[in-house]
């Protein structure tokens, strides 16, 4: 049987994992599909760590999105252009009473 090969990705933080197939299984950068070098893996995991700070609202929402955006961008040099890339942009996490705010999905080419 073949090995599945993922024709799209979607960078997305979700607190644990950043980076989903185009089946929604989470995959890491240094996946064998993908092979990003250890720098980016690193660089990537950093960027997932500052998720957290959403949930009690300290996070710097359009720093955070510039940095997810530029790995979503450095991904998709990684893996060509034949692979769509997606960065969902990071939103308020919902503190209280408030309200969900949908995510924005931008194509990266």
């Amino acid at each position: 049987m073949d090995e599945y090969k993922s024709k799209s990705y979607r960078v997305m933080s979700s607190y644990s994992f950043g980076l989903w197939d185009d089946r929604g299984e989470p995959v890491c950068p240094d996946y064998e599909e993908i092979n990003a070098s250890a720098e980016y893996v690193e660089r990537f995991e950093a960027w997932l760590d500052k998720s957290w700070a959403n949930l009690d609202g300290t996070l710097d929402l359009d720093s955070f999105n510039k940095e997810g955006r530029a790995l979503a961008a450095e991904l998709k040099r990684i893996v060509g252009s034949d692979i769509k890339i997606e960065y969902w942009h990071e939103t308020p996490h919902p503190i209280g009473d408030a309200e969900y705010t949908p995510r924005e999905k931008e194509e990266i080419s």
